[in-house]
This record gives C-alpha cells, structure tokens and sequence, in this order.
C-alpha cells in the first residue's frame, strides 16, 4: 500500500522525499534497507531505524528507483521520475513526503510476482506545477495487489491454523509421553517424545524428557527386555514405511538373539520393502512432480485469466502445456486469451483516444470559461467552436455560442449608441462653446442661436439658463434704447421750444413766451432755465396787468384746479404767474398741477403696458398648459419660458418647467424599464426554449443548466424550478432502474460465475483425483463444497479419497518420517541462517545431504550461506556508508558544505564509484564557486529599482511593477479576475507566480 499525504515547495534544487515503512498490521519497521537506484545505478542505500523513517534527496533531470528490502519480508519498490521540471523552478525545489509502505511478510506458495516491478510511480505534472503520482499505472495494478493482498490473507490464516494445530499435537504428545513415563512404559514415552521433538525441533523440554528415557530404558535389565524393545521399536518403524530405520532395530535384535528366525526374516523383508518403496517413490515423485508443476501453471493461468490479466494468463498456460503438451484445455484456453488481449487493446486505444479527446475538449471548454467570464467573447467563441469539433455531440458550447452571439449584439448596438451619444455630445459641445464666446462678446442673439441648437441636440439646464439671461438682456438693451430715443426726441422737442420761447420773449410776447416756456419746462420740467424766464415773463407780464386781473385770473385757475380741470387750471395759473411773476403761488400750483398731469399720464402708460404682458403672459400659459396636458412637452417647454419671459415674477411657469422635467425623466424610466422588461423576456423565452429542447432531446444535465438559467433571469416564474424538479425525478427514477438493473445483473453474474467456479473446481479435482493426488483432490473437492454445499458428488468423492488416504498411510509412513527429519534439518538450517548462524546452518545442511544426497536445496542452501556471509560484510560496509551519506546530506540540507563535503569524502574512501557522493561534491563545488561569483557580482550591482502601480481594468485587479536595473526596464503584470483567476505577464509574455514574487519584489 502507498500513501502520499504532501507535495510542497522547499528552497534546494531537489526533490525532498520522506516515507515510513510498516509491516501488514500497521507497525513500523526498522532495519529495512533502502536502496536508491539512479538511472539504473545503485547512489545510495540506508536502512530505516526504529521508527521506521527514512529521508532522502533526488536530483532534477533523473529516474530512480527506491528498493525497500528485509528478511523475511517481500521486497517491494517504487519509481521517482525527477525530469521536466521547469528550470526556473528548479532552484526552489519540491518536497514530498508522508508516503507509507506496507511489506507482505514471507509465506510459501503465496504469489508475489505482481511486486516484481514498482508499485507506484511519481512524476512531476506541469499542470499542478508539482509531484504527483501515476494514476493510470495504479489503476493498472490495483486488482493484482488486491488479489496479492487477498491471497496473502488468506495464506497467512492457512499458517496460523496449522501453527496453531501444530502447538495442538505437540502439547497433545507430550502430555501422552508424560502419562506413559508415569505409568513406567519408556518405550511408549520415548516414542512421544521423539514425535514431540519432530514437531518443535529447537523445544528443550523433549530432549531433556529423551535422555531421562534413555537413562530409564539403559536402567532396565536383561537382554530379553532390549529384544523385545528392539523388535518393537522396529515393527513400529515397519508398519510406518520406516524399512531402513526398522533393518537396523531387526538386526540389532538378531545381535542380541542370534537364533531368532524373525528378525532375520524382517531384515530381508525390509531390505525388499525398501527397495520397492524407493522405485515407486521415484516413480511417483517423477510423475507427481510434472502433474504439480502443471497443475501449478494451470491454477496461475486460470488466477491471471479471471483477474484478466490475460498476457500474464498466456504465459502460464504455455508453461503448463511445457509439462503436458497433449493437454486441451491451456490450448484453448490460450486462444481464448489471445482474443481477449485483441479486445482489451482495441478497448485501450478506443479509451486513449477518447482520453486525448476529452482532454482536449476540457482544455477548450477551461480556456472558453476563462475566456467568456472576462467578457473576451471572441477568444471565448472560438474555444467553444473548437471544443464542439472535438465532441459535436455537447450542447454546452453550443448555448454558450449563442449566449456569445447576442452578447456581441448587444455589445455592438451599446456602441453605435455610444458612438451616437458621444457624436451628439460633440455638436452639444461645439454649439455650447460657440454660444459661450458669443455671449462673452455681447453678441446675444447669435450666442441664442447657437444655445438654441445645442438645446435641439440635447435638453439641458444650462443652455436654457443661459437664453433666459440671454432674453432679459436683450429686453434690458431694448428698453434702454427706447429711453434713450425718448430721451432725445424729449431733448430736440426741449430745444425748439426754448428756441420759440426765447424768440417770442425777445418779442414781448410775454403770454406766447410763457407758453412755449411752459412747453419746454413741461418737456424737461427740471430744467431751471424755463422756470427763471417764466417768471421774467410774468414779471414782466404783471407789470403790464392790474391785480385785479390777476386776482380773476387766479380765481379762476383755483376754481378749475378744485374741479381737477389741471388742463384750464395749469393755463390760468400760467397767465397769472406771467401777470405777475414774482408771486410764487402761480407758480407753485404749476408744478402742482405738472406733477398731477406727469402722474396720470405714467399711470395710463404703466396700466396699458400692463394689460398687454397680462395678455400676453396668459396666452403663452394657455398654450403652455394645452401642450403639457397632451404630453407636447417640448412645446410646453417653449411657451413657458415665453411666459417667464413676459412676467417673471409669477412663480406658476417655473414650476410647470420642473414639472415637465420630472414627467420627462418619469417617461424615460418607464421607456427603459419597458425595454429591460422586454429584454429579459425574449431572453427568458429563448433560453425556455433551448431548456424544452434539450429536455426533449433528454440531454438532462444541459436542460438543468438552462432552465437555471432561465430562473435566474426571471426568478418569479415557477416554471424553470418545477421542470428541474421534474429531471431530478427523472434521474432518480432512472438512477434506481440502473440499479435495480445492475443488481440484477450482478445476482445472476454471481450465480454464472458460482456456477462456474463450481463446474472448474470440479473439473480441477476429477484431475487430481484421477492423477491419484488425493490431497489435492481433496482440497479441491473441499472448494467446491464451499461453493456449492449442497454438492453430494463432492461429499462421496471425499469419503472415497479418506479410505485411500487411510490405505496409503501406512505405506507412506516410513517415508514421511525419513522426510520429516530432512524437513525439520532445512528447518533448523533455514532458522540458523535467518539467525546468522552460519557453522549451524552448514552443519544443519550436510546432515540433510546425508540422508538425501541427490536434493538441490541443501546444496544450493550451502552455497547460498557463502554468499550471505560474504553479503554481510558488504553489509556492513554499506550501513557505514549510508550512515555517512545520511550525515552528508543533513549537513548538505543545513548548507554546512564543509561538513558535507568531508562525510561525501569519507563515503567515496569507502566506495570510489559512489555517484551520490561524486554528485553532491561536484554540487558543493558548484555552489562554493557560484556564491563567489555572486558576491563578485553583487559588488558590481547596479542599483534596482522597483516602481508598483495598482489600478482597475474592467472587472479586474491589475498590479505593474516596473524593475529598473541600470539600462535594462522589466515590466511585471498581475491580473487578477472577479471569478478569482490570476495571470502574470513579464513584458507582456506568461510567466508563473513564483517568478512575479521572485524577481518583481523589492
């Protein structure tokens, strides 16, 4: 089992790996030694301590191999591929750690060949921008470690219960050999006690009970009694098949009684016997040994072949038919193999294909996404374009061409609106500007024009503003030069009247004079000149007039003055005033009289003006009401301000102007909010329509996201959410039929194949039932009861094979014994190995050689305990080696290189062709000089300067930061999404995060 629980980045330019290595229960072990291969060359080896850890460094640019090897355990190893990482990366190195190994513990006839090769892979991915493992390759392998596993458990419990039955037998002998001892029969113990010490050869207590025995058997008195033992100890070893132990009892016993015919006639008996027993052994073995060997490669053929491995399941049926080339069954069984191969590569590359396409497409749809949730719909279109070659048959990119498409119509009618807007806004300007010099030169009329042209373009408070000001002005220019007209004419009329009266006065027209003087002060009643020669005439007048009639005179000027007869009044006191110039009182009820006619006459004037801008006002109101009431607003508008013009102290044409300006904005919320509304709609509809579509088309994850689609802009309507609730049913219901069908198919699978194993597990014990292997056949026969347990043929075949097996027994006893001691010989052997105890082992080995000199095993062990012995010391060599090579590698981790390089010395004192220590000086060379020429460099540094601006560009953060050294401008960018992408550009070319916070800080 692997397990990877971390993958960081670490500041050397290597891959930094830790992992513990624990048995199948979980517990950690030590003293496993761990052996880095590099490009097929061992670098390394260490051994784990007592928490089970190891650490190692692997440089960039190589393939490796971990070995993780321990007695008694099954060497398992796993493949680092250190290559493709980015150079610019390189230098920050990677860690990657908390993997976990689990080792298998050794048990025969368990098949571990599937850990022959690694069991797991790791790589760097370029798309994590970091370690990762092979997926693909673990899938591959995950049923053979299953089924490893699985079998493993399985043998593991076949062990244990054997053990545990052993212990059974062996407690169960010596409890009867103490019974016998106790009850004084040592033949019977002895017997015990030699079974008991077979089944636990390194017990002590056997052997101490063996010589107490023999101490009691030597204690016993009598040939008669040592004939006796001897005979039985040999018909025992008789009727156990034991004919070469059970010759030297017979002849020990004719020893002791010469004239005996028995014994002798057992010696020759067993002589014969033992021959016999020998050819049909060899016999036997010859045959027994090819059927196992085929059976063997038939039962892996079938395991690989069921597990589909169906290469490795060729190779073994070809080995089979190796042992028994008439055998029909591997032969079809191969051509069935080869078909299945043919289909599962055909499969592959289907698969592979399809894995390339769906990559592609994901990649397509990942850059459209990115693409269209930052609003670039054309590189958004062409992604989704591509992605639907790849699989024409998606809806997604469709929707999203075109969701894109009238995005880019709306896109394209906002900027002909805007183009317009901004085109209006233009001439708007230009007529406000032309107006404004205009009016800042005093030409009002023309700078009335151009406000008024501006107002055409666009409604706006200023222009109308300033034509308001522009009108009161002109009204205020136009009034003013009516006054000055006036005022002239009042002048020339002032003149010529002077001029009459001065003639007339010259002419002692004293009454005319008076009169025209009249005139003139009447025309320009502040001018004194008038007056003084009014009252020269009078003076002059009275002189040549009576008082009494100038008291008549005066009489009856105030007569008519109390009739508000001011005209006769003004001309009595006018001839009385001239009759006598010098009284004061004419004169004063002149100006009385003036100052009444002047008064009269403004007020006339005033009343008749105001009654023609009344008319006028209240015709422009009139007009201006009919216009709003129809909605006419810019007419309204228009005859308002005319009515403000006119009389601009009523306050009812202003608040008429507010209020159209306020229906104006009314009109154009509900104008929008109509065109919104309307939008939305046909967007609702449309979007409806595809939802209904695919619904159709029962496309139901793409009818989801349209009708969520749909809901989202019109969150209202219930129709989108109830036709989701409708799918999700949908599903559901098919999900549950899929089901009910799969476990349907997986019942009858189960009886198919129960049926099956059955009828094969048969087949296979009929085999060996009819090859007379009747423990197989047994065990065999025992399977498929446990398939089928109602199998009566099984249970026969059982009973048939326990009274064979009962039969053979007897026979096969002696040769059970003779190969018990040789077992138990390569048992203690074995032991004294595992112990490194080589002179145990050697001798352990002769003594089975002795008893059978022909068996491989223990020659091959002999010369196998040379080799561990000559291994043991290499050993050694290497844990001192790994050691060293641990303490380097701290020290070169710490960046202690001193230290580093004097234990990478040490290491290659010890091994000359040691590469990781070759490479780790040559990297501490490397460093050393590149630290020096660092140093020399930062002496040469030119100052560095970095400039950062931040601002908004659309929804998105950017940051420039501009790095200045000497003449070389670097410009670094970072965009970061609303969605929550982030990019980063150096000069305008993509680069990863870690060079932007590398090179850009400060």
């Amino acid at each position: 089992m692997i397990l990877a629980l971390s993958s960081t980045a670490q500041d050397q330019n290597n891959l930094a790996l830790d992992a513990i290595v624990r048995d199948m229960d979980g517990g950690k072990l030590a003293g496993v030694k761990v052996k880095i291969i590099q490009d097929g060359a061992l670098v390394n080896q260490m051994t784990t301590g007592k928490n089970g850890r190891f650490d190692v460094l692997l440089d960039f640019d190589h393939q490796f191999l971990i070995e993780m090897s321990k007695s008694g355990y099954v060497s398992k190893s796993i493949q680092v591929n250190t290559r493709n990482v980015p150079e610019d990366e390189q230098a920050w190195g990677y860690e990657y750690g908390g993997l976990a190994i689990d080792l298998f513990k050794q048990i025969p006839s368990v098949d571990y060949s599937v850990l022959d090769g690694p069991v797991a892979k790791f790589y760097y991915d370029p798309n994590l921008q970091n370690f990762d493992y092979d997926k693909l390759y673990t899938k591959q392998i995950k049923q053979e470690i299953e089924d490893l596993e699985e079998e493993y458990e399985r043998k593991k419990k076949m062990v244990e219960e054997l053990e545990r039955q052993a212990e059974k037998d062996y407690l169960l002998a010596m409890k009867d050999a103490e019974n016998a001892f106790n009850d004084g029969d040592y033949l019977l113990a002895k017997e015990n006690y030699l079974a008991a010490a077979s089944m636990k050869p390194d017990a002590k207590d056997p052997q101490t009970k063996l010589k107490q025995v023999e101490s009691k058997i030597q204690e016993a008195s009598g040939k008669e009694e040592q004939y006796m033992s001897l005979l039985a100890n040999a018909d025992q070893l008789f009727n156990q098949q034991k004919f070469s132990e059970a010759q030297v009892q017979y002849e020990q016993a004719s020893t002791i009684k010469p004239s005996e015919q028995y014994p002798k006639d057992r010696i020759e008996e067993s002589k014969q016997k033992a021959k016999e027993l020998k050819a049909k052994q060899e016999a036997e073995a010859l045959l027994s040994e090819k059927d196992r060997k085929y059976n063997e490669e038939i039962s892996k053929a079938d395991r690989e072949f069921t597990a589909e491995n169906f290469a490795n399941a060729k190779t073994y049926y070809q080995n089979a038919l190796g042992f028994k080339p008439d055998e029909q069954y591997p032969k079809e069984q191969i051509a069935q193999a080869e078909l299945k191969i043919q289909e599962l590569r055909e499969k592959e590359i289907e698969a592979e294909e399809m894995a390339i396409i769906n990559e592609k497409y994901d990649a397509q749809i990942a850059r459209a996404d990115a693409a269209f949730n930052s609003d670039n719909f054309e590189n958004a279109a062409n992604a989704y374009r591509a992605a639907a070659e790849l699989k024409p048959e998606e809806t997604y990119p469709k929707i999203q061409l075109d969701i894109i498409a009238a995005k880019q119509k709306e896109l394209a009618a906002a900027e002909l609106e805007a183009e317009r807007l901004e085109k209006q806004n233009r001439e708007y300007q230009q007529f406000i500007a032309e107006a404004d010099r205009s009016f800042d030169k005093g030409e009002y009329a023309e700078a009335k024009t151009n406000y008024e042209q501006a107002l055409a373009i666009k409604t706006d408070d200023y222009p109308s503003g300033r034509i308001d000001k522009i009108e009161k002005l002109l009204e205020e220019q136009r009034i003013k030069a009516e006054q000055n007209a006036q005022q002239a004419q009042i002048e020339e009329a002032y003149q010529a009247a002077i001029e009459k009266a001065d003639v007339t006065a010259k002419e002692l027209k004293y009454d005319e004079a008076i009169s025209l003087y009249e005139e003139a002060r009447s025309i320009k009643p502040a001018e004194e000149y008038p007056k003084q020669q009014i009252e020269q005439m009078n003076r002059l007048k009275q002189q040549d007039q009576s008082n009494k009639a100038y008291a008549d005179i005066i009489a009856r000027a105030d007569a008519a003055f109390n009739q508000k007869d001011y005209s006769g009044a003004q001309a009595l006191y006018t001839q009385a005033s001239t009759a006598k110039p010098d009284d004061t009182y004419p004169s004063n009820r002149l100006k009385e009289i003036t100052g009444i006619l002047d008064e009269q006459k403004r007020a006339e004037e005033e009343s008749a003006k105001l009654a023609q801008l009344n008319a006028e006002y209240n015709e422009a109101i009139k007009l201006g009401d009919a216009a709003f009431e129809s909605q006419d607003f810019d007419n309204a508008e228009r005859h308002y301000k005319q009515a403000q013009g006119v009389l601009s102290s009523e306050e009812y044409p202003g608040n008429q102007l507010k209020r159209i300006k306020e229906a104006r904005q009314k009109l154009a919320e509900e104008q929008s909010r109509l065109a919104e509304e309307e939008r939305l709609r046909t967007e609702y509809e449309t979007q409806i329509a595809k939802a209904d579509e695919l619904f159709e088309q029962k496309a139901w994850s793409e009818a989801i996201r349209a009708y969520e689609q749909a809901s989202k802009i019109d969150g209202d309507n219930a129709y989108p959410k109830a036709q989701i609730e409708k799918i999700n049913s949908i599903i559901e219901e098919e999900q549950r039929a899929q089901e009910l069908e799969k476990e349907r198919l997986a019942s009858e699978k189960e009886k198919q194949e129960k049926e099956a194993a059955y009828k094969k597990m048969i087949g296979i014990a009929d085999g060996f039932f009819e090859s007379e292997d009747y423990i197989k056949a047994k065990s065999a026969y025992n399977d498929a009861i446990a398939i089928k347990s109602d199998d009566d043929y099984s249970k026969s075949q059982i009973q048939i094979i326990n009274e064979r097996l009962a039969e053979i027994q007897s026979q096969a006893q002696l040769e059970e014994d003779n190969r018990q001691k040789y077992n138990d010989l390569i048992t203690q052997g074995d032991r004294a190995v595992t112990e490194k105890r080589w002179n145990d082992a050697r001798k352990a080995f002769t003594d089975a050689l002795e008893i059978y000199p022909n068996e491989e095993v223990p020659t091959a062990r002999l010369k196998e305990i040379d080799d561990l012995e000559e291994k043991e010391k290499q050993e050694e060599l290497d844990a001192e080696i790994a050691t060293l090579t641990q303490l380097a590698d701290k020290f070169f981790m710490k960046k202690e290189f001193d230290s580093a390089q004097k234990n990478y010395e040490s290491v290659l004192n010890l091994d000359p062709s040691n590469k990781h220590a070759q490479v780790r000086l040559e990297k501490i060379k490397e460093i050393i000089e590149a630290s020096q020429e660092i140093v020399s460099k930062d002496e040469k540094r030119v100052d560095r300067v970095v400039k950062e601006e931040k601002f908004k560009e659309g929804n998105a953060d950017v940051t420039i930061r501009t790095v200045t050294e000497g003449q070389k401008v670097d410009v670094y960018k970072r965009v970061v999404h609303s969605w929550g992408g982030k990019y980063f550009f150096l000069n305008e070319q993509p680069i990863s995060e870690l060079v932007w916070n590398r090179d850009s800080a400060e």
